[in-house]
């Protein structure tokens, strides 16, 4: 695409909110610079890369915070001049590109000046009350010289050169201009308004294997770790020795002999209700540890979830990792069995320090899966999963996968109790068309609203939710069953859910 850039543009009136978070303008420039705030946003955000050729929305919004201001005429007419400057992830500047409309940026002609009987060189100009606003939205940002065959992590901001006037002067045709040259010291103030940099993602396959860099995107569901390298991708072999990642998984070992287990770990947000709605997104940041199941360590704790914060601090780990963007990491590991845990923390504070106890705030939750056996050079896929219920309460998750096509049936470890009613959710994710019916049998002394539940997946996301009141308490597991019916066949599948009593107060 070669197209020159080019600015449409139509006046809105948005609210000042909507511009908070892409920061303030910077002046520079000599005398006291104008009260004019600029704000600049893009149509996407980082997480939602434009693909190669799509075009980068902009939007640009000009905000005068201060009193009346004699400016240059354009602003609402686009007549000045715009450099959109694009930066890498780094902060180095790819390129400053010029906007303009060369029509109206031309310099007016002489003007007779209404009390002087001579020609001089004068600025048309505009009165910019105090509280003015105006946005120019949007514009196409998807300059090919600078951003052609790029790919990664940008930002862009907005700079634009601006004049103002002490004073103005009408025409005998009621035009309003300024005396510029001379005398000099008409001008106010000249120099440049800037914005905050506006982040946003832009993926591409410069090496043309049909796997996308950074982000994943469409069919290919992982990112091309090296996008100038063709046999690099993750849908190729791993050769070892040749000393490259050939599959894009740093987890597949290149010298023959460790084992790899890849960990996904995503977090579920269930609404209210019985059938409520629920959204997945990876726990980026997460911390995962692996540990060894036969260690004397794991000997002196059981490996259930009342013993994952005691074991993730006081036992060795085998391996440890990041969840990345992609929802996953992978861990190297020596042939033998394990455990894996997870800490997933919403503020991120235990993240600095994560094996430092006294650095957890106690909204932390550790998620936990047995990996088994790993044998060399095997890759092993396990899940963690965390669900956030309506209330907040944030729980580990545990799973079980049926297969035919895929099941996955996500339900808590525990929960918590600390009132007299408590949600119960259950999240569904399949490949193919299953129904599930979830029924719950809560001990003495624990009412649920409903006895059983039914819901249809088709490959999608769903779920189920009981509400149990507590009118007896007697602190035993809720027996459940799933009937699951998939391809004409049918069977049942048992679990239990723990019960947390509630904290006893500090004395």
């Amino acid at each position: 695409m070669n197209k020159p850039l080019f600015i449409r543009s139509t006046i809105l009136m948005w609210m000042i909110a909507l511009f908070l978070a892409s920061g303030i303008a910077e002046a520079r420039g000599a005398g006291p610079p104008p009260d004019i705030e600029i704000y600049l946003s893009v149509d996407k955000s980082p997480d939602d890369p434009y693909l190669p050729g799509e075009p980068i929305m902009v939007t640009l919004s000009l905000v005068n915070v201060g009193g009346d201001e004699i400016m240059r005429k354009g602003w609402r007419e686009m007549a000045f001049w715009l450099l959109l400057r694009f930066f890498d992830e780094k902060g180095n500047v790819i390129t400053s590109d010029e906007i303009r409309e060369s029509t109206t940026l031309l310099p007016p002609p002489p003007r007779v000046f209404p009390d002087e009987n001579v020609l001089v060189q004068g600025s048309l100009v505009e009165l910019l009350p105090g509280g003015w606003f105006i946005s120019f939205n949007p514009f196409d940002a998807n300059v090919d010289y600078p951003l052609e065959g790029r790919s990664g992590f940008f930002s862009v901001k907005a700079v634009v050169p601006a004049i103002t006037f002490s004073e103005s002067k009408q025409s005998a045709s009621g035009i309003q201009y300024a005396r510029r040259y001379p005398p000099p010291d008409t001008v106010k103030w000249h120099g440049h308004l800037e914005s905050k940099p506006v982040n946003f993602t832009k993926v591409g396959d410069a090496d043309g294997d049909g796997y996308y860099y950074p982000l994943a995107h469409g069919e290919h569901p992982e990112v091309d770790c090296d996008d100038t390298d063709p046999n690099v991708n993750p849908g190729a072999s791993e050769i070892p020795g040749n000393g490259k990642d050939d599959d894009c998984n740093p987890g597949t070992p290149d010298v023959v002999g460790l084992a790899t287990i890849s960990v996904k770990f995503d977090k579920h947000t269930v609404g209210m209700g019985n059938h409520p709605g629920s959204t997945k997104e990876p726990c980026v940041r997460a911390r995962v540890a692996v540990f060894d199941k036969f260690s004397d360590c794991l000997a002196g704790y059981p490996f259930s979830w009342q013993n994952y914060p005691d074991i993730w601090v006081q036992c060795p780990q085998i391996g440890f990792g990041e969840i990345r963007v992609s929802g996953k990491c992978n861990l190297r590991v020596p042939p033998g069995h394990y455990y894996i845990i997870g800490l997933y923390d919403p503020d991120e504070e235990a993240y600095e320090d994560p094996m430092n106890p006294s650095a957890h705030s106690g909204n932390e939750v550790f998620s936990g899966v047995s990996a088994g056996g790993c044998e060399s050079g095997q890759t092993v896929t396990k899940y963690l999963q965390v669900i956030v219920k309506a209330d907040g309460k944030k729980l580990p998750g545990k799973f079980k996968k049926e297969k035919g096509s895929e099941l996955l049936i996500i339900e808590p470890e525990y929960v918590e109790w600390d009132g007299t009613e408590e949600l119960y959710p259950f999240v569904f994710e399949s490949i193919g068309d299953w129904t599930v019916t979830t029924s719950v049998s809560p001990p003495e002394g624990f009412v649920a609203d409903h006895d059983n539940l039914t819901e249809e997946v088709n490959t999608e996301l769903e779920a189920v939710q009981f509400t149990i009141t507590d009118v007896g308490s007697k602190w035993k597991p809720t027996k459940v069953k799933h009937k699951i019916k998939h391809k004409g066949k049918t069977k049942t599948i048992e679990s239990t859910i723990d019960v947390k009593p509630p904290k006893k107060p500090k004395e």
